[in-house]
């Protein structure tokens, strides 16, 4: 007769005899500060099979300069009570924290409904100690025109939004305009201050906030509200004098990029000021609007 043998799971037999040891960090592994903020220790967990937690048994070794900017690591040991030990690492970066340029803030919500565009200009030209109020602009500078309308043959005609603000940005039918209008405004009246409006186009927010955010300059910026995803909602018109279709991309919304680190910033004219979105959602927004941009220089 033959010998009978009995095949149990390796972590059974395991379990039965030997402890196992577990460490664990709570949160990431590399964590990232500002300089100037105390870090706070996310903590590690650890247990063994026969003792259950043993976290109150870790000892940690090494310290974090939160006014230093570097890279520090924090060893985590644990040893339970049969003599095995565990060992787990958190890498802390301290960076520098964004320098987020404190351009003055204005609410469109009561006043400017759809006044987005000539909103956060009149923020940047404060910024720029141009003394400009928002009526100033809209009343005295900016070219509007009426909305599409439909003629006696059914067709809808219009203006373009790269021409003519479209609508009156005080009323809720107000519609939009695009950076060469709000370039074109500016242009009537800055040079006396020693300033002028630079029309930007392509690129990434990323290459805006390198060129002209950290050297001190907000940024006229057409996106989307919350950073959504931008779509043709069907709305269309012929051009007058032209054979063009204008179609509407929504929901168009315009903001002032003011500063980055791994997120961007905002004055956003519908919220509140130095709005923070993380990076993606805002760049496709940005594409998604032709990546126009203006800046006061």
């Amino acid at each position: 007769m033959g010998l009978a043998i009995l095949c149990l799971p390796a972590d059974w037999c395991m379990s039965q005899t030997t402890r196992r040891l577990r460490l664990s960090l709570i949160g990431n592994q590399s964590v990232k500060i500002y300089a100037g903020v105390i870090f706070a220790d996310p903590g590690i967990k650890a247990s063994d099979n026969f003792d259950g937690n043993i976290s109150d048994l870790v000892v940690s070794q090494g310290d974090v300069d939160c006014s230093t900017i570097g890279t520090y690591t924090i060893t985590y040991r644990v040893v339970d009570a049969a003599g095995n030990s565990s060992q787990a690492t958190r890498d802390v970066v301290v960076v520098s924290a964004p320098v987020i340029l404190d351009a003055p803030y204005i609410d469109q919500r009561s006043e400017w409904p759809n006044g987005c565009e000539s909103v956060r200009t009149v923020m940047a030209l404060q910024y720029a100690e141009i003394d400009i109020l928002v009526d100033t602009f809209i009343d005295n500078y900016l070219d509007m025109c009426k909305l599409p309308y439909y003629n006696e043959n059914g067709k809808r005609w219009g203006y373009s939004h790269w021409d003519y603000f479209v609508g009156d940005p005080r009323k809720s039918t107000g519609l939009c305009c695009y950076a060469p209008v709000i370039k074109k405004t500016c242009d009537k009246f800055i040079a006396s201050y020693g300033h002028s409006a630079q029309l930007l186009s392509g690129g990434t927010l990323e290459f805006l906030c390198c060129d002209y955010v950290d050297n001190g300059k907000p940024v006229i910026v057409w996106a989307t509200m919350q950073m959504k995803t931008p779509y043709l909602n069907g709305k269309k018109w012929t051009i007058v004098g032209t054979d063009t279709v204008f179609a509407w991309i929504v929901p168009v919304h315009c903001m002032l990029l003011t500063s980055h680190d791994d997120t961007y910033f905002f004055n956003d004219p519908l919220s509140r000021k130095n709005v923070k979105y993380t990076k993606n959602k805002p760049e496709a927004a940005f594409a998604g609007m032709y990546s126009q941009a203006v800046v006061i220089s």
